[in-house]
């Protein structure tokens, strides 16, 4: 995996169509800043980082998000209903 700002690639600018280099930020998402027009490029979200990456040459189809892992019961708190949050503490408190 590819460090914070470190480029990972190179694609053809959105405005400008010259090849820019593309970035990884320190939240693993995708960003691309064109050196001769100033159009910078972003992902924000796991859809446009996809994206971003697919435009980028020379480099093969990014593979498919896994599914998330399931949640597991805090075995510290047994009594606490799954998924509860601190409303639900705090009116267990007081009830």
């Amino acid at each position: 995996m590819a460090r914070a700002n470190e480029v990972i690639g190179e694609a053809a600018c959105t405005c400008c169509g010259r090849d820019t280099p593309v970035k990884q930020m320190g939240n693993g998402l995708a960003v691309m800043t064109c050196p001769w027009c100033g159009t910078k490029t972003q992902a924000f979200t796991e859809r446009g980082n996809a994206l971003i990456r697919a435009k980028i040459k020379g480099q093969a189809a990014p593979a498919p998000a896994a599914a998330p892992a399931e949640r597991k019961p805090n075995p510290a708190t047994p009594g606490q209903k799954q998924g509860g949050g601190v409303f639900d503490t705090l009116n267990s408190l007081f009830a």
